[in-house]
């Protein structure tokens, strides 16, 4: 089979399996009882059913990856023109400076133009401030991480 039916029937497989999948994780999450693991499991079960077969799809398309790459006989990511990054750690401050000088200018915009609203006053919002950069960073990080990185 040629590279372009592995890689059509790989797209196949995970339609299939992950839509196979969907219908049982939603029975099983509804299944457990709500108050669970501190009511997570009562904020999961409120999710419409289309998140669920959106997660199912992913998890599905990232476990049949490493079949398709061994079915095509990829020996190394130079095969797909990506090469080491001499510069990587350079390359990721500025992504790094740039996304956060880009949120720090164009937040305030938001906030003072009334685009986004602030349910809390500011002085809620000043004493989480280093709990919501924290987090806002952790995010950041993982999925530059994660999607540019690993599957890019």
């Amino acid at each position: 089979m040629r590279s372009l039916g592995k890689i059509f029937l790989y797209i196949l497989t995970v339609l299939l399996v992950g839509a196979l999948v969907a219908p049982q994780a939603w029975h099983l999450i509804q299944f457990l009882p709500s108050d669970w693991i501190g009511g997570l499991v009562g904020s999961i079960q409120r999710m419409p059913f289309h998140r669920y077969l959106s997660r199912s799809l992913q998890v599905t398309a990232i476990l049949l990856l490493w079949p398709l790459v061994r079915a095509l006989r990829v020996r190394s990511m130079a095969e797909f023109g990506i090469f080491e990054n001499r510069r990587s750690w350079g390359d990721f401050f500025t992504g790094v400076l740039a996304g956060l000088l880009c949120c720090l200018l164009l937040q305030p915009i938001l906030i003072f133009t009334g685009v986004v609203y602030l349910p809390y006053s500011w002085t809620v919002v000043a004493m989480n401030l280093p709990r919501l950069l924290a987090t806002a960073a952790f995010v950041a990080v993982l999925e530059e991480f994660l999607f540019r990185g690993v599957l890019l």
